[in-house]
């Protein structure tokens, strides 16, 4: 291995002082940062075990094999901090509890370039003949248990997470926790002496090229950045689904109640491509290009529902969109109600007929119709005789069949296209497009019709009507006027009988 070792430690110090700059860059995402000077101190830490090999005076190469170690004693509690960082609520990781993590660190470090407790008799590797070994002094014992103990630590934590999550992200955690276990076993095994064969430290090597699982996973799946675990509970126990997309429409995260939403399967949701795996992708798709609210109706299992996406842009420290956040409710009872509501707001509650302001606005815009195409259009004014008389005597529920069963044939003998309304106690109005003379013979039916009798448990009651026509445009050119016009026809009728109430 004679000067090819040191070659390998210098090529991979290009790598991890890359891996840190790009790591630096997209510092926004969680564990970057962290990342970022784990990268720093393992490429000092290679840097210095090729100086070791190079210098030729055995005094340099005893001060470059002590500087390596400020590289080695950092990069464990730096990877417990890395994996707290991502698997932890951001407030447990306080200034303070970093600096007690580096005081062993620290302490060690003083003691290693101060005196032999530590590390005593260096001399050269007869196995590496450029390299340097030592004796172990009485504070390794304290620093091994230190270090093994925070990088353990972290991979618990790690560990952890991985029983947390689903899909892609459990098996990136797994890569991460494999790839940080095999070059500190083998560290374990070195210090040990279980193997033998291995006369030289692997694991800044070892360590350089796990660093590129961890990016990969940073930087490609953006693992933990978008979902932190403390979060999950909340995520998972939402009523509304709740589906996470990267900036190339990846499914991040996906809750229960997306599973019914959107039927997205959760076990393979997280990594996939939005379009394959979601139903709707093609009608949500607009909107998340727009970042806009969408409500639309959907078919699923023959039944319409109407579900409303809310899309939400997610955007690093730079102002560019990361990752989409998409919200589904099913607002299908609601929109049912407000349906409803404004059914009730221009209908007639008992008779379902169009009431007083249905009237005036869809009687206006058949007038403005029939002014258009120069058509006629007749106002029929009705007003039931002796209903005062029946309501009082036999109560209010007998007079509110009378009123419903009359709104009933209303509608029956009337055309689609004609409005049918109730204006008030016993008063009802019809609109509709034609002429004179058969709007005559309509009245005609209509006082068959409701001086039908009408049965009401086993009884058959009675009431007659009274009716009153207007012509648009020869007795008004406005339904107001049509109105009045109608009305006083009718009052003409009901006078000349000789009992009308």
């Amino acid at each position: 291995m004679d000067g090819s070792l040191e070659t390998i430690h210098f090529t991979l110090a290009v790598l991890t002082s890359a891996i840190a700059v790009i790591a630096w860059r997209v510092r926004n995402l969680r564990g970057a940062s962290e990342l970022t000077w784990l990268m720093v101190c393992l490429t000092f830490w290679l840097i210095a075990s090729a100086t070791t090999l190079l210098v030729p005076d055995l005094t340099d190469k005893i001060l470059w094999q002590k500087l390596t170690y400020i590289g080695a004693f950092s990069v464990p509690p730096l990877w417990l901090i890395f994996s707290a960082r991502v698997t932890l609520d951001p407030k447990w990781l306080t200034v303070g509890l970093v600096a007690v993590l580096f005081v062993v660190p620290l302490i060690t470090l003083t003691l290693l370039f101060s005196t032999s407790l530590v590390l005593q008799d260096f001399r050269i590797d007869p196995d590496l003949p450029r390299g340097v070994t030592s004796s172990a002094g009485p504070w390794w014992g304290a620093h091994l248990l230190y270090s093994y103990g925070t990088l353990l630590t972290g991979t618990l934590l790690l560990t952890r997470a991985w029983t947390q999550h689903r899909g892609v992200y459990r098996r990136q955690l797994g890569i991460w926790i494999l790839s940080v276990t095999i070059p500190f076993s083998l560290n374990i095994l070195r210090q040990t002496a279980w193997l033998p064969g291995l006369n030289f430290d692997p694991s800044p090597s070892a360590l350089a090229l796990c660093s590129l699982l961890i990016l990969n996973g940073l930087l490609r799946h953006r693992l933990l950045a978008l979902e932190p675990v403390a979060l999950e509970g909340a995520v998972d126990n939402l009523r509304d689904g709740f589906i996470v997309l990267d900036d190339e429409n990846r499914v991040v995260r996906a809750n229960p109640a997306a599973h019914a939403e959107f039927s997205v399967p959760l076990r393979d949701a997280p990594g996939e491509d939005a379009k394959t795996i979601l139903k709707a992708w093609a009608l949500l798709q607009p909107a998340l290009t727009a970042y806009r609210d969408q409500t639309m109706t959907v078919a699923a299992d023959g039944v319409e529902r109407d579900l409303e996406y809310r899309v939400s842009p997610i955007r690093d420290w730079r102002g560019r969109i990361t990752a989409s956040v998409v919200i589904v409710r099913d607002v299908t009872e609601v929109r049912r109600y407000q349906r409803r509501i404004a059914e009730w707001a221009l209908r007639d509650a008992l008779t379902g007929l169009a009431n007083r302001r249905s009237l005036f606005d869809e009687g206006t815009a058949m007038l403005n119709i029939a002014r258009q195409s120069a058509q006629p259009c007749a106002v029929i004014y009705i007003d039931l005789d002796g209903f005062k008389a029946i309501n009082d005597a036999l109560g209010h529920n007998v007079g509110d069949h009378i009123l419903a069963r009359t709104a009933g044939r209303l509608q029956e003998l009337n055309r689609v296209d004609a409005l049918v309304a109730r204006n008030g106690g016993d008063e009802f109005v019809i609109v509709v497009s034609t002429d004179r003379d058969s709007a005559v013979s309509l009245i005609k039916r209509l006082e068959t019709a409701i001086t039908t009798g009408i049965v009401f448990e086993a009884k058959e009651l009675h009431v007659g009507c009274s009716l009153g026509l207007a012509m648009f445009p020869d007795d008004g050119d406005h339904l107001e006027a049509l109105l009045r016009s109608a009305d006083g026809a009718m009052y003409t009728v009901k006078r000349a009988k000789p009992r009308s109430r």
